[in-house]
């Protein structure tokens, strides 16, 4: 999708991640779908809209149809996921998603988990998680004035850079707000 198809069915414009930090990456605009065709739903009046939209920087080289799971953990991609907000809370729940396990198969207290902490930067919550592979995910939440009310969105980037780093990049890029 472009920019302003996408801006028109998310009702608001979508947070991206800057040129400067996506060289060598081309930006893949998307909605949840099917062989190329977004799935959207409807509101009363007809209107086509989406609850949940990603942002993909993929290598020039490659497309997302041609993207696949081990290519992604073993390259410099960006995946920028981002959802109406449910009840659950966020980005504490991002946490929950991927605790860790004790050798008897209990879970670790989210308190306890190494890989999983909540950092504020700039007045916003950001869950921060790193797995073993030295991917990592940064989860947190946007407010937007969308179909004519106040709505919460959950964002997730996901990315192979360091934490102070990828913190960094959204805040600078302001995509905390």
């Amino acid at each position: 999708m472009s920019e302003e198809e996408l801006a028109a069915v998310a009702g608001f414009c979508p947070p991206r991640v800057p040129a400067a930090a996506i060289e060598g990456l081309c930006e893949v605009l998307a909605v949840p779908g099917r062989h190329g065709k977004p799935h959207l739903q409807r509101e009363d009046s007809g209107r086509s809209f989406t609850s949940s939209f990603a942002v993909f920087y993929l290598p020039e080289s490659s497309t997302w149809r041609t993207m696949r799971r081990s290519s992604v953990l073993s390259s410099n991609t960006m995946a920028l996921y981002v959802r109406e907000a449910d009840e659950q809370e966020w980005p504490r729940d991002m946490g929950r998603r991927w605790q860790e396990f004790d050798a008897d198969g209990s879970v670790i207290p989210l308190q306890a988990a190494s890989d999983f902490v909540i950092v504020t930067v700039a007045g916003t919550a950001v869950g921060v998680q790193v797995d073993t592979s030295g991917a990592m995910a940064l989860g947190w939440s946007l407010r937007r004035e969308v179909r004519g009310a106040d709505r919460r969105w959950d964002v997730e980037l996901h990315l192979r850079r360091e934490p102070e780093e990828a913190l960094r990049l959204v805040h600078e890029a302001g995509l905390l707000t």
